[in-house]
């Protein structure tokens, strides 16, 4: 007999989190699974992707920020559709599930996933201490997306250990394949004006705080005084972006930086880079977009945050930067595009780690082992 699902994430913004779901609900064995979703905000961005597949939505609409009816509308969502399962996204929502798993009569086990490490101010600290912890104690099983998170996390809450299991992100790495794309990256390069032999540097991102685009200014620029033959292009959108826009114009870099705001598909832009750049300084746990550049054999520079190590391998896959550290990500932006014969080798070498480690293919499986496994431990 099939198992009937509930995801609930907050919304499906195109954000990491929620592009991982939005692949599951794509992905997921329909032979094995009946699939529902809950949402509960205004950006749905993602739903077209999704509308093609069997399953049933709902997006509630909150009252305030906390909204406790939210918990009696999923606990009579949970019991009319005999929810046997339940996979939630992010701290709100898994607070919201246990909630309506709490009034509900079927009180389907819990399995949630973690998708930041360390918190980014005392306030999230004493919420993670006083509130979220207890509906993380209710919980059949614990998904973290590296391994760096996992050791962070059981640190924080010794607990965990008994029911924490590590699932990657993955990427679909079908379509994410660079030799698709080769006739849209030169066609990208010609409207961006970007001439034939000039190497690119992609950062997709959206521009908020902690993805800490003004280092990777400051680095590009003194690229640029020994490097006069390299773009950077940034994809993304977000409120840091006019404060970004200024910088670069008091530089006088936009004849060499590119905004190219939101865009729906990044392989046009991954297929046209030499490299891919990662400059942030807070929350980043397991990157989707550097797992895309991977894929697409786009090298990946990041910075040493949250578990990237265990993608990017210095002088293999790409090189890992310390954070905020200008010096040292101008000296990798250097050595990696004076070697085009090493850089392209490192993409082979990435493209082969993602195949091999982060594929969707390999997400889904276990997944839905993990789903599976909570199902049967609940009939015991």
């Amino acid at each position: 007999m099939k198992k009937n699902v509930l995801f609930i994430i907050p919304t499906l913004c195109r954000a990491g989190a929620e592009m991982q779901v939005t692949d599951l609900l794509c992905g997921i064995d329909r032979a094995t699974f009946n699939v529902f979703l809950i949402t509960f905000g205004s950006d749905l961005s993602l739903l077209e992707r999704i509308k093609e597949f069997s399953l049933k939505h709902e997006n509630y609409k909150r009252k305030s920020k906390v909204d406790f009816s939210m918990a009696f509308k999923i606990s009579k969502f949970i019991d009319n559709n005999e929810i046997d399962v339940i996979h939630s996204s992010l701290q709100i929502a898994l607070l919201f599930a246990w909630l309506g798993r709490m009034f509900s009569k079927r009180q389907p086990p819990i399995i949630n996933v973690l998708h930041k490490t360390a918190n980014r101010n005392l306030k999230e600290f004493y919420l993670e201490k006083l509130v979220y912890q207890w509906p993380m104690r209710a919980c059949k099983k614990i998904i973290c997306v590296c391994k760096s998170q996992e050791n962070f996390w059981c640190s924080q809450f010794p607990f965990m250990k008994s029911k924490t299991d590590v699932i990657y992100n993955g990427v679909n790495t079908t379509s994410f394949d660079s030799r698709k794309f080769d006739n849209d990256g030169r066609e990208l390069r010609l409207h961006m004006d970007v001439p034939k032999d000039s190497q690119i540097i992609s950062c997709i991102a959206g521009f908020r705080i902690e993805k800490n685009h003004g280092v990777l200014i400051e680095a590009f620029e003194r690229l640029c005084s020994i490097n006069n033959n390299v773009f950077l292009v940034l994809a993304g959108d977000g409120p840091e972006r006019q404060r970004i826009e200024a910088i670069v114009k008091q530089k006088n870099l936009k004849e060499k930086i590119c905004f190219l705001g939101r865009i729906d598909d990044v392989r046009s832009l991954l297929a046209a880079s030499s490299l891919s750049v990662l400059a942030s300084n807070a929350i980043e746990t397991f990157s989707i977009a550097m797992l895309e550049s991977m894929a697409m054999k786009c090298p990946v520079i990041t910075t040493d945050i949250g578990g990237h190590k265990e993608a990017v391998i210095p002088g293999v896959t790409g090189e890992v930067v310390p954070i905020n550290d200008i010096d040292a990500l101008t000296e990798a932006l250097k050595k990696c595009l004076n070697d085009i014969t090493a850089l392209n080798k490192m993409g082979e070498r990435a493209r082969n780690k993602v195949v091999e480690m982060f594929s969707l293919s390999l997400m889904l499986e276990k997944t839905e082992e993990a789903l599976l496994e909570v199902c049967e431990s609940q009939k015991k």
